[in-house]
């Protein structure tokens, strides 16, 4: 059951505006006035007309989500990601009338249920825009979050790297700060410390730590890396294999003195193009 909780006309009215606008939030698309007051007006009749109707059960269920996608269909006015709006329209009706249900049975204000919920209170309307910010607020930290999630996502590759001849399955991370280039021109890839246990023993590793080349590496040299912290040395060897994308590439292969991040490897700008 999609849960609506409704006082006036102005009440239906900036619920649904909300609502709605935090679809296009989520889906990143753009605020169109006219369609947004359009949806909110017909949404807002609907909830007013709605306790005149004799449905109940399934049948009213269908016919909210039949009247939520005509709303979706009026906020754009097109048909354009419809299902996910509709969906999304859905979620955030059942989240903000759940919260608004669960405080009115934590403040003993009585509701009725049946094709629509309703409260009687005299608590003002200020109490439930007050409740809706809180939602909006809520929403947004979350829509945030996730876009920014996504965001970093789409900058992280799946990379096959093969060095001292094993190979791994690490995360690479797109950088366009990383720019730097070993004497004959190869890109560099800066490899995370907490990562290097995929490929060396502790022995190694420590080796590495010290700028001092072994055995298994070849191609070795180092490079003065300049930064706002100061400069330091970084010994690079040859890798003997890198595939992103199914293209292998010839790249150096760098290591970090610390930690960059959740990420076992930087990539090269070269890379990201």
């Amino acid at each position: 059951m999609v849960v609506f909780v409704e006082a006036v006309l102005l009440d239906n009215l900036v619920i649904d505006a909300v609502l709605l606008w935090l679809v296009l939030l989520t889906l990143r698309l753009k605020v169109n006035v006219t369609g947004l007051i359009l949806a909110s007006i017909f949404g807002a009749g609907f909830a007013l007309t709605s306790p005149l109707l004799s449905f109940g059960g399934i049948l009213g269920f269908l016919i909210k989500i039949v009247v939520a996608i005509i709303m979706c269909v009026m906020l754009c006015l097109n048909f354009k990601k419809i299902f996910y709006k509709s969906v999304l329209f859905v979620i955030y009706t059942f989240a903000f009338g759940g919260l608004l249900i669960a405080v009115f049975n934590f403040l003993s204000v009585p509701t009725v249920s049946g094709l629509n919920v309703g409260y009687v209170s005299n608590y003002p309307l200020g109490a439930i825009f007050a409740l809706l910010l809180l939602f909006v607020v809520l929403m947004f930290l979350m829509i945030k979050k996730h876009h920014k999630a996504k965001k970093f996502d789409s900058l992280c590759k799946n990379v096959l790297l093969k060095i001292n001849n094993k190979s791994n399955l690490v995360q690479g991370f797109c950088d366009s700060g990383n720019v730097l280039e070993s004497s004959n021109g190869r890109p560099v890839l800066v490899l995370n410390p907490n990562s290097l246990n995929r490929w060396f023993n502790a022995q190694d590793e420590l080796k590495l730590f010290l700028n001092k080349p072994f055995d298994s590496l070849s191609n070795c040299e180092t490079i003065t890396i300049n930064s706002a912290c100061g400069s330091e040395k970084m010994l690079l060897f040859e890798a003997q294999s890198c595939i992103i994308d199914g293209i292998d590439y010839e790249v150096m292969i760098g290591v970090s003195k610390k930690q960059i991040g959740n990420f076992d490897l930087i990539l090269n700008s070269k890379l990201v193009v």
